[in-house]
């Protein structure tokens, strides 16, 4: 009877775990639906009912599938098994033959209702579907870079928050000498730091954030006038417009969303081609104003300057960081690439994310990952452990090694560790804290050891 009653339970508890999920799913159809039938105010083209996208609830072991406007219950098996279980919110896979954006419903705790879920797959599909699938987009030129750049320039990080400032104060008041003030620094910045001006972020990260807010917002208010969409951006995004993130991706994401709304309160008609064509948002709103004055205050400088000192000391309290970049630069490191096609996991913990210049190729920039715990790598099937490193090391994702052997290289198609040289004897790993089980090439650049497995 006991058993007879806690199957009952479970039957119970399982169908009220259903009701939720398909609860969940249809309201998330409905929102998406609404959004698409006004897909032409979001941005030309762009229709997410034409794209499949994947809903997955892990922990309930069910999956349903959006597309062409219609929800399809799939089954769990439908997902392929490495996408069924992820640490992340979202991913890209092939599911009936389709690239699918897959979301993983269960990872959205720091999304907790519905619109703020239909946000992600909005900006996500974009890059994807848009950005990513789409002969009118034209692709970026070169790397695009990402992360906090390091030595952090207060001077760069004041002129984006002024232009951020100045078109804030332009959308809230329609006057263009806003813009005129905005255009002369952005013209200083662009000029200065053609690194970051030349990186593509505030188009494609901005844009797609642009994208995104237009159609949450018009969730929310059934409105697509701009005065809408910024009054939601301000509400939803308020993190965005503070001074202390001193974040080159923020304020991509910030910049290319104010920039378009203001590209739309101007009425120019032909700018999203333009954008998709390959100009930065930013670059065609500078040049529709006459190049003004920039006055530089003193202050927000000082202030900026001291903001910049306090996230330095933050995030590399003991100066650890500057001391690798010094060895790292004097080439003491040799440098071991794992092709992430082949293996297929690794597992670490990851304290900060910093980015530097390449010093071998001033034209790359790389990440830097401080590695606090062992990191295991495996192959596909998951059979055979490939290495294991049981000390803390550093590691550093390249745009591009000298490990990839087509000229045209694969972007992301190596993760990359940092060896301190020590490590190697004769050409071989020797040490007690390495075990290297698995082929390797050793090439060598710039006077630099490179480990490649294969």
């Amino acid at each position: 009877m006991v058993k007879y009653f806690l199957c009952i339970c479970a039957f119970l508890v399982s169908c009220a775990s259903s009701q939720k999920n398909e609860t969940r799913i249809a309201v998330l159809k409905q929102q998406l639906d609404a959004i698409f039938s006004n897909n032409q105010n979001i941005w030309p083209g762009y229709d997410l009912k034409k794209f499949p996208v994947a809903f997955v609830l892990s922990k309930s072991k069910s999956a349903y599938l959006y597309h062409g406007g219609q929800i399809e219950v799939l089954g769990f098996h439908s997902i392929p098994k490495d996408f069924q279980i992820l640490p992340v919110p979202f991913a890209i896979a092939e599911v009936r033959g389709l690239r699918t954006l897959v979301m993983l419903l269960d990872n959205l705790s720091s999304r907790p209702n519905e619109e703020s879920a239909v946000h992600l797959i909005v900006h996500e599909a974009f890059h994807i579907f848009y950005q990513g699938n789409n002969p009118e987009w034209k692709m970026q030129e070169g790397p695009q870079r990402k992360g906090l750049i390091l030595p952090i320039d207060p001077k760069a990080r004041y002129y984006r928050w002024e232009m951020g400032r100045l078109l804030s104060q332009f959308l809230e008041s329609g006057s263009v000498k806003y813009l005129k003030t905005f255009s002369a620094f952005y013209a200083e910045w662009e000029k200065v730091y053609e690194i970051e001006s030349g990186s593509g972020a505030d188009r494609t990260e901005g844009i797609a954030e642009y994208v995104a807010i237009a159609a949450t917002s018009f969730l929310e208010n059934r409105d697509s006038s701009v005065e809408s969409r910024y009054a939601y951006l301000k509400k939803r995004r308020s993190e965005w417009f503070k001074k202390s993130n001193l974040d080159f991706d923020d304020e991509a994401y910030l910049l290319g969303t104010l920039s378009g709304l203001a590209l739309d309160k101007l009425n120019v008609t032909n700018w999203q081609a333009q954008v998709n064509s390959g100009t930065s948002p930013l670059a065609i709103l500078a040049k529709k104003n006459t190049v003004g004055i920039r006055k530089d205050d003193p202050k927000e400088l000082a202030e900026f300057e001291r903001l910049s000192l306090e996230k330095i000391n933050t995030i590399d309290p003991n100066g650890n960081l500057k001391k690798f970049l010094k060895d790292f630069a004097n080439h003491k490191f040799t440098f071991l690439a794992v092709n992430n096609k082949k293996v297929s996991s690794f597992t670490f913990s990851m304290r900060n994310t910093f980015r530097t210049p390449d010093p071998f190729n001033k034209n790359l920039f790389v990440n830097i990952y401080d590695i606090s715990s062992p990191v295991n790598l495996v192959n596909l099937n998951g059979s055979r452990k490939i290495l294991e490193i049981k000390k803390p090391l550093i590691s550093l994702s390249f745009e591009e090694t000298p490990c990839d052997r087509n000229a045209n290289h694969s972007r992301d198609v190596f993760s990359v560790w940092a060896l301190d040289s020590s490590l190697l004897k004769s050409g071989k790993i020797e040490s007690d804290s390495i075990e290297l089980h698995a082929d390797y090439r050793l090439v060598s650049k710039s006077g630099t050891s490179w480990i490649c497995i294969d």
